[in-house]
């Protein structure tokens, strides 16, 4: 971020390269969930305008990494654990939709770009990136819902989901979580989609989402309890 801002007295920066700059911060945890940017700070920070980090900090809520908040600001995505669970129960439902309709349409030239998807996510896994794991995770699903051909649902998987791919991105980048066992989650349900089976496309969904979220929801409930714990001591 420092060489950033330096350059930006030599040449002013653009929106993109602002957000970049931000983004890098919250997943090297100088920023946590929860935390506010505000714009006014940012552009003193950048040496820039508060239209350019108004741009940047949209392009960073467009990919679900910050909320914003009419006359609050923007903050670093952070879900209580019933927001979790609420958001899975509701992904769960549409996107078992999706995945049954799917699996009666999808081509092989469909289920070929699904595993592109994958090889995506396992170079990023090598790499250690969790940002571009988690945005080659989203591109999977997000190409398994099109595969629907119902816009409408797509639309709604895409406002109730990337809220959630973000926030579990950012919590396995600053926990240093492994990132291996994605790929072959995500191999199970194209395998799923591939058979042609609705039925089975609706199973593999309900699992896979399930076990994806299962240690989050967890971890977030056990770190309530404690922050109960420490305040009645």
């Amino acid at each position: 971020m420092q060489s950033l801002m330096r350059e930006s007295k030599v040449q002013r920066l653009k929106p993109w390269q602002v957000g970049e700059s931000i983004r890098q911060s919250i997943f090297q945890g100088v920023y946590q969930p929860g935390d506010p940017l505000p714009e006014l700070h940012l552009a003193e920070q950048y040496g820039v305008s508060q239209a350019t980090i108004r741009e940047a900090l949209a392009g960073l809520a467009h990919a679900g990494l910050l909320r914003r908040f009419p006359n609050k600001g923007s903050f670093v995505t952070a879900l209580s654990p019933k927001e979790v669970g609420e958001l899975v129960r509701l992904r769960i439902a549409l996107e078992q939709m999706a995945a049954a309709d799917a699996a009666a349409r999808a081509s092989e030239e469909d289920l070929a770009k699904l595993g592109e998807s994958i090889a995506e996510m396992k170079a990023a896994a090598g790499a250690g990136d969790y940002f571009r794991s988690g945005q080659a995770d989203l591109q999977f699903h997000r190409s398994l819902w099109r595969l629907s051909g119902d816009g409408t649902l797509c639309r709604i998987l895409d406002q109730v989901t990337v809220p959630l791919f973000a926030f579990v991105s950012l919590r396995r980048s600053q926990r240093r979580e492994t990132l291996g066992n994605l790929v072959g989650e995500h191999e199970e349900l194209l395998r799923a989609v591939a058979s042609g089976d609705p039925q089975a496309a609706r199973d593999a969904v309900r699992l896979h989402i399930e076990r994806a979220y299962a240690p989050v929801m967890n971890a977030l409930a056990q770190a309530d309890a404690q922050a109960v714990r420490t305040v009645k001591a």
